[in-house]
């Protein structure tokens, strides 16, 4: 894809949304982790909320984007490779 495409793709909402339950999803998992941080907890409190703020979310799309499967993908990437990458910058984003 495209820069352009890719872009695009960071702003589309349906894809958006599918990464919104991914965080969702991965903050289940760590708050029934026992080894997650305190700060991972709280940070997973959070998120189940309501929607991740713009700038998380937006964070999200563009590391979404980023791996080379999604991208090749697009908006047909499952759900599960969008979850392996929400999943794998979680702690990042608690930092």
């Amino acid at each position: 894809m495209s820069y352009v495409a890719l872009v695009k793709l960071v702003q589309n909402v349906p894809f958006r949304d599918r990464i919104q339950y991914a965080l969702w999803s991965v903050a289940v998992d760590v708050l029934n982790d026992g080894a997650s941080s305190a700060q991972a907890k709280t940070f997973a409190r959070q998120q189940l909320r309501g929607a991740a703020d713009t700038d998380v979310l937006t964070r999200l799309a563009i590391r979404c984007v980023s791996n080379p499967t999604i991208a090749a993908a697009g908006e047909n990437a499952s759900d599960s490779d969008i979850r392996f990458v929400v999943a794998g910058v979680f702690a990042e984003l608690v930092a």
